[in-house]
């Protein structure tokens, strides 16, 4: 069973790899709305000379022109060296095409670079359906298959929200970076089961599909089938193939279906997004309308899995294409109304955002996502990758016309006609859906499987457990710890935000408030909060208690917001001071509430990898930050930031509350309900009800808090999660991380601090996810004074660049770049070890009912360290040296390492009460 478990997370994981590359996809498709824009203006046009009208519409759509001809080489390129390869090669030459987008100087040059960047898009396009569907189990399709438009829509997303905020050459650099650290993990994905097959590696297929379908039993039927496949097209070559009946049907359906995607305008619509708000001439920033657009447009792309299996796939496209109809046919109207000479105000002013929107939702939520699993399915293993290429081919030929006689059209008939147009083709293409394509059956998708699959009644009702039963609980897990995470993402922004915005701060040039920062004031602004957060944590532990952690969650949410609203509008120091201390002392309750919450809700043999989630989010936030802070401008950094933190806020709604504490209030049965969502047999749910009540009684011995502090176990974990706080902040990990531009501009070096930033920022959330990865393997204690050995390593190269430094040494060569690699060697070991851990650890060393007390005193030493440590650690500097600062935090790391390695037990899969046993016994001779 846990090997099944483990099969449906690598099909997740290896085609949420395959994905990653198609969020540069999504950002090169949405790349002409911003960018259109700088490079018709005369100051921000990079350029030997302005680009025209005419050789504009050519970059935006010639590209698409080349694809057919990309589409034909590409189906024959995936059968022959294989998805995989294909991929890689596509990822390389979009690389190289990216480097020459951000040198490029003459038109000519980004009309080739934008060319041969899309032609390899459209050929991405063909790849990564066919690899998904060919990873995944029939049951996963849906889920699986909608990952492409999720990707693609956050790329845009992301081109959209950062693309006008940033320079041209600023924006490419990003673009071309993120494209070379997406391209890396495809290096380790697995070749797909059907082409190994295919090429006669029979063995290989079956080891492949035995670890992604986590049962024999389903790979050699998996395999029967490629065999059926094979046969069916058996020395049939590809014109032979165009007068099979079957594949003509399956053909003409997919056709119908990208040709339909296409004629409707929905590529135009993005790619000229930004332009099309600036021709409406409302109140309506173009740039702030586009990010909204583009936030829209992700949050469709997601809830299309869900809606699908609810009301299935024609209803939706249905429902979708309507809601398409109803915004285009608006925008036309507003057009019409300008046209008619009608004035503009009130709420015609929203009318073509409010159009866009829905029309964006409705194509992200129907047809754009739904797009590909369809055409995929469309045909079988052995034509997919031929037939998905010709369905394809036509879908960028239309791409390429309308993208490049949009603009004609809205000049020539003018934008109202082209609008209803699109409309009416909305209409005609439901028709056409409602006619051709072929309804979902009935029954349950399992059901079909067993349907097809011979096997004993026995081998049915094990295959139908293992398959739906088990993954549905282990998922919930892991979506319940995810959506609580998504605070910790902004929180991890929140913990970045001094690095970039600092800076600017003390500029006189750039500083939003009525004079620049003095030194003492940025202190107090980064350290003040967490002095709050001592407080925070304090009255935490009985919010906990009474109210519930997801309540509290929820209320922690709203002075994030009001606090990232006055931070947008301050003007003078105080207002920023106060708005970042009442900001991180939310911070402060949110880490007390996450991991307590995360605790519960995961079993314990999963509590390794979604304890690990925190930081994995904290260091994606601190990653977000480190990218585009420095090169935003203040007051667009914020309402970045502040946006984020009310749409990640949102879905904490929806969450259930811990089984733990709704079991401790009494609800029993609402306990009993959740644990059975979460755990995977009734058997493992009155097993952990058994632990609340052994819990609970514990709790009805030792209600007095002054009584707990007698109990010798609560005295052992507490001295160890006491000692895990303190050693986590005296390393000094927090003072690097919050100073970092600062502490790069004064190595003085030739390595420019915000690229380092990035660099460090990227490598720390890789470094926070593969703790997901080596927690499984190796035990907590062991990962945690490995990686502290590492960190104390480059504390001390740190503190020798700048005793080298102090001492006059002339700073050449290798020593150039000592302080990044030892910057780098300090984040990478915190991230992989204590930084993600404590948070694992902690809550472990509590039993259930003195969880939020000890967590909440542990956070408490914590973020009192962190006050002190960032605020005193100018001081520190000035007093002690740079050199003597980061000696004195590695002979501290020296100490912990030592401490941890004599006192710390191991946790790794112990439920609460096996690890409150295994401190027991060793308590008497900690408290003697």
């Amino acid at each position: 069973m846990e090997i099944k478990i483990s099969g449906l997370l690598r099909q997740y994981a290896v085609v949420f790899i395959a994905n990653l590359n198609i969020i540069t996809t999504g950002m090169s498709v949405a790349w002409s709305s911003p960018n259109l824009v700088k490079l018709m203006d005369p100051q921000e046009n990079p350029l030997s000379r302005m680009m025209t009208d005419d050789e504009a519409s050519w970059m935006v759509s010639t590209g698409f022109l080349l694809t057919p001809v990309t589409n034909i080489l590409g189906g024959i390129l995936v059968d022959t060296i294989g998805r995989k390869y294909s991929f890689l090669f596509s990822c390389i030459v979009k690389f190289a095409m990216g480097v020459l987008i951000v040198c490029a100087t003459e038109v000519w040059m980004l009309i080739f670079a934008r060319t041969v960047m899309l032609t390899t898009d459209c050929f991405s396009y063909i790849i990564v359906p066919v690899y998904a569907s060919e990873i995944s189990s029939k049951e996963q399709h849906d889920a699986l298959g909608s990952f492409l438009q999720i990707f693609s829509t956050f790329g845009a997303v992301l081109t959209l929200s950062v693309g006008p905020y940033t320079s041209y050459k600023t924006f490419n650099i990003i673009l071309t970076c993120i494209i070379g650290v997406t391209t890396v993990p495809v290096l380790f994905l697995p070749k797909s089961p059907f082409y190994s097959y295919s090429k006669g590696r029979i063995e290989e297929a079956k080891a492949v599909l035995i670890s992604l379908r986590g049962s024999e039993v389903v790979a050699v039927q998996e395999i029967e089938e490629y065999k059926l496949a094979n046969i069916k097209t058996e020395k049939k070559d590809r014109i032979k193939l165009l007068t099979e009946k079957e594949f003509l049907k399956n053909l003409a359906v997919a056709l119908m279906i990208t040709i339909g995607s296409q004629v409707i305008g929905t590529n135009a619509i993005l790619f000229y997004l930004q332009t099309i708000f600036i021709s409406t001439n409302t109140n309506v920033e173009p740039e702030l309308g586009s990010v909204l657009v583009g936030i829209i447009q992700v949050v469709a792309a997601c809830c299309t899995s869900a809606c699908v299996i609810r009301f299935g796939r024609r209803r939706v496209l249905f429902w979708t294409l309507g809601g398409y109809f109803l915004g285009m046919s608006a925008l036309g109207v507003f057009f019409k109304v300008i046209d008619g000479g009608y004035e503009i105000v009130g709420f015609l002013n929203f009318l073509p955002l409010i159009s866009l929107i829905v029309s964006v939702f409705c194509v992200s939520a129907g047809i754009s996502t739904l797009l590909w699993p369809i055409i995929a399915e469309a045909f079988d293993g052995s034509s997919r990758a031929y037939g998905v290429s010709i369905a394809l081919l036509s879908c960028n030929v239309l791409i390429f016309l309308i993208t490049k006689y949009f603009p004609l059209a809205t000049k020539t008939i003018g934008p109202a006609i082209t609008y209803f147009v699109f409309a009416g083709m909305t209409v005609l293409f439901g028709i056409l859906i409602a006619m051709f394509l072929p309804k979902e059956k009935k029954d349950d998708v399992y059901i079909l499987i067993l349907k097809r699959m011979r096997l004993h009644p026995s081998a049915k009702s094990l295959f139908k457990k293992m398959v739906f039963k088990i993954p549905a609980a282990l998922f919930r897990q892991y979506a319940a710890v995810f959506v609580v995470n998504l605070s910790i993402f902004t929180t991890g922004m929140s913990m970045a935000w001094p690095s970039p915005v600092l800076v600017k701060l003390r500029s006189p040039e750039e500083t939003p408030l009525s004079r620049p920062m003095t030194a003492e004031e940025g202190s107090w602004m980064v350290s003040l909060g967490f002095l709050g957060g001592v407080i925070a944590d304090v009255v935490g532990a009985v919010l906990l208690d009474v109210y519930g952690r997801k309540k509290c969650l929820i209320f922690s949410s709203i002075p994030k917001v009001a606090m990232g609203i006055l931070c947008i509008f301050a003007t003078e120091a105080w207002m920023l001071i106060l708005a970042r201390a009442i900001f991180v002392t939310a911070d402060c309750f949110i880490y007390l509430i996450v991991p307590i919450y995360s605790s519960e809700i995961a079993d314990k043999n999963q509590r390794g990898a979604l304890g690990s989630f925190l930081q994995v989010f904290s260091t994606l936030g601190s990653v977000v930050t480190l990218s585009a802070g420095p090169f935003l401008s203040y007051k667009t950094f914020n309402i970045i930031f502040t946006s984020l933190t009310v749409i990640t806020a949102l879905p904490v709604m929806w969450l259930p509350d811990s089984p733990f504490f709704s079991y401790k209030k009494g609800h029993i049965d609402q306990s009993t309900n959740a644990l059975k969502q979460l755990r995977t047999s009734d058997e493992i749910v009155t097993r952990e009800i058994d632990d609340y009540k052994i819990s609970l009684l514990k709790l009805e011995e030792t209600v007095d808090k002054i009584k707990l502090f007698k109990n010798t176990v609560f005295l052992k974990s507490f001295a160890l999660g006491v000692l895990l706080s303190i050693g986590a902040q005296a390393v000094g990990f927090n003072a690097v991380l919050f100073y970092l531009q600062t502490i790069l501009e004064s190595t003085q070096t030739y390595i420019k601090p915000e690229v380092s930033s990035v660099v460090i920022g990227v490598l720390q959330f890789f470094a926070a996810f593969c703790t997901i990865l080596v927690s499984k393997r190796f035990g907590r204690r062991t990962i945690l004074l490995t990686f502290l050995v590492v960190y104390f390593i480059g504390m001390v190269g740190l503190g020798t660049f700048f005793k080298l430094r102090e001492s006059n040494y002339a700073i050449t060569g290798f020593l150039n770049y000592l302080p990044l690699i030892s910057i780098i060697l300090v984040v990478l070991s915190y991230s992989l070890g204590i930084g993600s851990l404590i948070w694992l650890i902690t809550p472990e060393l509590f039993d259930s009912h003195s969880r939020a007390i000890g967590v909440s005193i542990s956070m408490t030493t914590t973020t009192f360290l962190i006050f002190v440590t960032t605020k005193y650690f100018q001081t520190m500097t000035i007093s002690l040296g740079p050199s003597g600062t980061y000696w004195c935090f590695a002979f501290l790391c020296a100490v912990l390492t030592i401490l941890l390695a004599v006192f710390l037990p191991e946790t790794k899969d112990k439920s609460f009460n096996e690890i409150q046993s295994a401190l027991g016994e060793k308590g008497k001779e900690i408290v003697n």
